[in-house]
């Protein structure tokens, strides 16, 4: 009871800002001379629920009850093609300016919402949201802001990555002796270990680690290969992306115009890459680009992984895997050689990646449609929705770490939001969020051509028909001039 009271007294924090948002908005009120012949004004939301048990049951409910509540705005739910992977850029933007294109939209990248907005096919959420803009995490509206100043979307839920390592790798009699030795039947053998981990800070400390933990050897009593599995990563935003934050992130700068410089053929980056190169070669990580999610995650769900990037969020699915926050022995991401001088001096280093979910609004819609859209997402995240989803996950003991977006203080942070997690999750999740790093330039082109390359940029110069890990850069930047940026450059400037 006294959890669910504290969980109240965060919503009825949080949500002082959607309510203001509501009145500035006009609730659900819509202008008459823009409505249809009908008197209805329709709307259609890239949203689609297709799972409507659990939370996102929830959720699927909520959208009939608005059916019901707000009966002169129809809404029709669809599927995103904002975070469509198999889309290129044009497409998408194609899609989003065609007559039937969702009013509003969800896209995971805050740095994509900016590349939308310059190419003239978003809206700013400013003048639809007005003064609410100060009650969200600085950070966050940053990533949103454009060159021009404009909001180009607005977060609901805020996640950044951890390293993560699996307890039942750490309790093998295997592991055990790789890091205490004669002492691996210790009482206190996990215990030993996990402060072991807690002081990995550096790549160094961190190879160092993964060595220990690949092999061939017993988990939850079943002899697996773990050999190479060390570490397993893939995509950007679970593998090299991470590191090149971690690094420093030296990759691309916005000019004040909007325009892009991109150069992988910088120190940061080599930097990174050679990381990771030494992790592949020395055989204690995969790099398993390309691999679908689903089965990404089965290996860490079947214990043949023992260390991945692990983002907090996405706990409750971990728990419908059978693999709960226990499970997991978590730390922040160690920091890189290009900032090591500065974060070993106390400086503060912005090494953690931030993502959020994040509405975009068509900019084709009308004043009518904009502000039936503005009703609906405030009506999908009230008090009486937050409580809901809130109480859902207390009385089915769901273990689910999602931040907020808004700017809640740290006492309420680790109190509240975090109350039911783990000791080492809540004090890695607070370090994590006192270093986030924004992605300010765009870059849902080019990454897609660093993780396409990642193999080939892995690989030894002698392995690569003796070319240098340099000129692979540097073509691959060449390439990225020619076939994206030159264009991008050119229409965000017309």
């Amino acid at each position: 009871m006294e959890k669910k009271n504290m969980i109240k007294s965060f919503i009825s924090l949080a949500v002082a800002s959607c309510m203001a948002m509501a009145t500035a908005c006009g609730g659900g009120e819509t202008s008459s001379t823009e409505e249809t012949s009908d008197g209805k004004v329709y709307i259609e939301v890239c949203d689609l629920i297709k799972d409507k048990s659990g939370v996102d049951g929830l959720l699927y409910n909520r959208q009939q009850k608005f059916a019901k509540e707000y009966p002169n705005i129809v809404v029709t739910h669809s599927e995103s093609v904002v975070d469509d992977s198999t889309k290129t850029v044009q497409q998408i933007i194609e899609e989003i300016n065609s007559d039937d294109a969702c009013t509003l939209m969800l896209t995971t990248a805050a740095n994509y919402a900016r590349s939308l907005y310059q190419m003239g096919v978003i809206e700013d959420w400013k003048p639809l949201l007005q003064d609410s803009i100060n009650d969200l995490r600085p950070e966050i509206v940053e990533a949103l802001t454009s060159s021009t100043g404009a909001l180009t979307g607005f977060p609901t839920t805020l996640d950044t990555p951890l390293i993560g390592f699996n307890r039942a790798h750490l309790r093998s009699e295997y592991v055990r002796k790789a890091f205490l030795g004669d002492n691996y039947n210790a009482e206190n053998a996990l215990d030993l270990i996990e402060a072991e981990l807690d002081q990995i800070k550096t790549w160094d400390e961190y190879k160092a680690v993964l060595a220990k933990l690949t092999g061939k050897y017993v988990v939850d009593f079943i002899e697996t290969d773990v050999s190479g599995y060390g570490g397993y990563y893939t995509d950007f935003y679970l593998g090299i992306g991470v590191w090149l934050i971690a690094n420093g992130y030296g990759i691309s700068t916005q000019n004040a115009d909007g325009t892009l410089n991109v150069d992988l053929n910088e120190p940061t980056t080599k930097e990174a890459i050679e990381f990771l190169q030494g992790l592949s070669q020395d055989g204690i990580t995969k790099i398993d680009v390309g691999i679908g999610f689903q089965d990404f995650y089965n290996k860490i769900f079947q214990n043949q992984v023992a260390s991945f990037i692990y983002y907090p969020a996405w706990n409750a699915w971990f728990q419908d895997n059978a693999m709960y926050a226990d499970d997991i022995k978590v730390i922040n991401i160690p920091y890189g050689p290009s900032v090591a001088a500065d974060v070993e001096a106390g400086k503060t280093v912005k090494t953690n990646p931030s993502f959020s979910n994040t509405w975009v609004m068509n900019k084709n819609a009308t004043d009518a449609e904009k502000r039936a859209a503005v009703t609906y997402m405030l009506y999908m995240y009230s008090e009486e929705a937050m409580e809901e989803k809130y109480e859902y996950i207390l009385e089915n003991d769901i273990e689910t770490f999602s931040l907020p977006a808004l700017n809640i203080n740290d006492e309420y942070m680790e109190n509240t939001i975090l109350e039911a997690a783990p000791t080492d999750w809540k004090s890695s999740i607070m370090v994590a969020l006192d270093n986030l790093f924004v992605l300010k330039p765009d870059t849902d082109a080019w990454r897609m051509y660093i993780s396409s390359d990642v193999p080939s940029l892995l690989k030894k110069d002698t392995e690569y028909r003796g070319d240098t890990l340099a000129n692979r850069l540097k073509t691959l930047t060449d390439r990225i001039k020619t076939e994206w940026l030159n264009t991008y450059n050119a229409e965000i400037t017309k």
